[in-house]
């Protein structure tokens, strides 16, 4: 997906920063307007590898796609054209604007340098290897368990009345277990599991309500029933029909996965490293006695709008 107008600012910066050096590496034109500002080949060509540096273009952009950034940039220009006429270039927010924008840009663009380094296919394996194994967790399939219940939901004032009636199904099933599936389509009040014998498939435990995901993950061994266990739904009998024990995904099944975090882990480290020695560098100077006259022209102002209002 290409989100392309968060681009138009950047782009009206350049326009103006740059407005009148003339394109010579391609003068095909894409849109014209009566007015003579056009839009060229290259133009559209370095918006969309700009976009494409920017990570917001996936695929490849289609003829409409095109066609309306075209359209985009041409109103843009007509917009930069129309700010310069007026000088509002001149205009002491806009030219601090247009500077603060010129040195964001810079910086964005170092930082991209920085994210970019190449790093060699040998070096890649063994970070995506040390990646893996000091991020296990990422890469192991949660304990699943399949689950059957029995629902006896519960309304304003009945709860006494249900309990005992979730108690009655219990002390039936503890004596005859095999009748879970048989009560469970005659006396559920899920009637989606309960056509089905209670049963709710494979899930992990966040699936469920806290109070159903503690018992029915504390059962030992497949068979057992417990209950009767209480939600916000009514009382729960809950059957243990089979678990699978949590699986650490064998590395040369995820080697690819891992591969890919470990180099973005490792750029994002170095940029951020990059920042931490920059911020903590003793080579700047901070004038307190400035910022000091300036915090207090700020609380004069503010109380003299306090007292104008």
């Amino acid at each position: 997906m290409m989100r392309i107008t968060l681009f138009l600012y950047l782009y009206l910066v350049a326009l103006v920063l740059f407005a009148g050096e003339s394109n010579s590496r391609d003068e095909a034109i894409v849109m014209t307007h009566k007015s003579g500002i056009e839009i060229s080949k290259q133009e559209l060509v370095d918006e969309i590898e700009f976009i494409r540096a920017s990570k917001q273009l996936d695929k490849l952009p289609n003829k409409e796609v095109l066609e309306k950034l075209s359209l985009q940039l041409l109103i843009t220009k007509m917009l930069s054209a129309e700010a310069l006429a007026s000088n509002l270039d001149e205009d002491p927010l806009t030219a601090y604007e247009l500077m603060r924008s010129r040195v964001m840009v810079l910086a964005q663009s170092r930082m991209r340098q920085l994210e970019s380094v190449t790093i060699d296919e040998a070096v890649k394996k063994q970070l995506g290897k040390e990646y893996y194994f000091n991020h296990e967790d990422e890469f192991t399939e949660p304990e699943q368990r399949q689950i059957s219940h029995i629902l006896v939901k519960t309304h304003e004032g009945d709860a006494a009345e249900k309990l005992e009636q979730a108690e009655q199904l219990l002390k039936t099933l503890q004596a005859s277990p095999e009748q879970f599936t048989k009560l469970a389509k005659e006396h559920s009040d899920d009637k989606g599991s309960g056509m089905k014998g209670g049963a709710l498939g494979w899930a992990t435990r966040d699936r469920f309500v806290k109070p159903f995901a503690d018992a029915a993950f504390s059962i030992a061994k497949t068979g057992e029933i417990v209950g009767p266990t209480k939600t916000q739904f009514g009382y729960h009998i809950i059957k243990l029909d089979d678990m699978k024990a949590s699986r650490l995904t064998p590395y040369s099944e995820v080697e690819e996965t891992a591969i890919t975090k470990a180099v973005e882990s490792f750029r994002e480290e170095r940029k951020s490293s990059y920042l931490n020695n920059l911020r903590a560098s003793g080579d700047r100077k901070l004038n307190d006695a400035v910022i000091n006259d300036y915090l207090k022209e700020l609380i004069e102002k503010a109380e003299e709008k306090e007292k104008t209002d």
